[in-house]
């Protein structure tokens, strides 16, 4: 029984026969491998104080969400949490944000849902700043004191912030989220204190 419901994605006849069918089929979007890679790095100091950041980021790439994006619940999977946007005659009638298709539990019932289409393709450009660092070098004549002849404390991190318009749990360097798979593990977002001494 795969009928076609409210709340169901809508889909256009292409080839104007009438029929909504594979003959509709057409290219969407970019590669899930980018055309455009790029990357920026800056750097300085001051009175001591130093700083880099090196920004990166791709363009013209695009994801097809697959698995747990589009079936939340097939296989005894959970759903994502922005899942609570989906259709429900409930949400429709009180005006409610309606973002995704009617949830379900079947691979048949959802069939006409989880198909490859504009709606599951989307932009998977983004930017990402993937490193940056701030430094102090304490001054010399501080250090005579305690013996030491150059220390410099610092903090430095990776993955701090993306922009991506991505949908949440899909990290656009991960090459499985990349190809749509919602069981990708994320990049991970680190941060480090240290420091460099001389004697």
């Amino acid at each position: 029984n795969n009928k076609i419901q409210p709340g169901d994605i809508k889909y256009v006849d292409i080839n104007g026969d009438g029929k909504i069918n594979n003959d509709d089929a057409v290219p969407i979007g970019y590669s899930n491998f980018p055309e455009k890679v790029f990357g920026v790095s800056v750097g300085g100091s001051y009175k001591g104080f130093d700083v880099s950041v090196l920004f990166q980021g791709a363009a013209n790439v695009s994801i097809s969400y697959h698995r747990n994006y589009v079936q939340p619940f097939v296989e005894g999977r959970n759903s994502p949490d922005y899942m609570v946007e989906s259709w429900s005659q409930e949400r429709y009638d009180q005006g409610l944000p309606i973002n995704f298709p009617h949830l379900n539990e079947g691979y048949v019932i959802s069939a006409n849902n989880h198909q490859s289409s504009t709606f599951w393709t989307r932009d998977a450009s983004y930017v990402r700043l993937k490193n940056a660092e701030i430094g102090y070098a304490i001054p010399e004549k501080l250090l005579k004191k305690v013996g030491l002849t150059y220390l410099r404390l610092y903090v430095n991190g990776s993955n701090l912030i993306t922009w991506d318009s991505m949908l949440p749990g899909a990290d656009p360097e991960s090459a499985a989220a990349a190809s749509g798979n919602s069981d990708a593990y994320p990049i991970t977002r680190t941060i480090n204190f240290g420091f460099n001494v001389k004697f």
